[in-house]
Formats: C-alpha cells, structure tokens, sequence
C-alpha cells in the first residue's frame, strides 16, 4: 500500500470476509460559503438565482423502443416530475441529461 503524507487511510472492519478503506478529510481551512447563495449573472444577461448547478445526468427513463425510431426519447411522466422537482429545488442551473435529438443516431 502506498502511503500519503497528507491522506491517511483508516481501516475499518465491514463484511464478514473483507475489509472497507475509509479516507480521512484532508486539512482545509474554514472557507466563507455566502458566495454560492448569490446571484450570477452572464455575458447574456441571463442571471442565476444562485451558483449551484445540478450537473447533467442519463437518467435513461425516457421511451426506447428498438425497431421504430418514432418512439424512442419520448419522455416519461417519471422524467417530467424528476425535472418538475429539480425545478423546484433552488437550483441556480440545471443542466439537462441526454436528449435524443436524432432517433436514428444515439452516438
């Protein structure tokens, strides 16, 4: 095992047969956080309620269907409240997951 100066590893027992690794916190002094509760605006003008980003996902619960094009990316009621809620959630950003824009092409 190679050891960090900085980074020390603490075994902790878990499953009967094996052992968990948990890493300590590395040192950090106190840091003034105010700063993501404020606005941000861009070069558009478009402003952002706060600097708090929901990072984008594949949530992969949109329709698929693999012999007709017409019915694939089709979103679900499952993925409309899941936007409906981050929506709601005091997000600054949200920056969407995979949306088909091609049915035919999903590189």
């Amino acid at each position: 095992m190679i050891r960090n100066p900085v980074l020390q590893i603490v075994r902790l027992p878990a499953a009967k047969t094996s052992m968990r690794e948990v890493h300590s916190r590395l040192p950090a002094k106190g840091a003034d956080v105010t700063i993501l509760g404020q606005e941000l605006t861009f070069r558009n003008g478009r402003t952002a309620q706060n600097r708090f980003l929901k990072a984008a996902l594949t949530e992969r619960i949109s329709s698929w269907d693999p012999k007709d094009p017409t019915k694939r990316g089709i979103p679900s009621q499952r993925i409309i409240n899941l936007y409906d809620k981050w929506g709601h959630g005091k997000f600054g950003m949200i920056l969407t997951g995979n949306i088909c824009v091609d049915p035919v092409s999903l590189l």
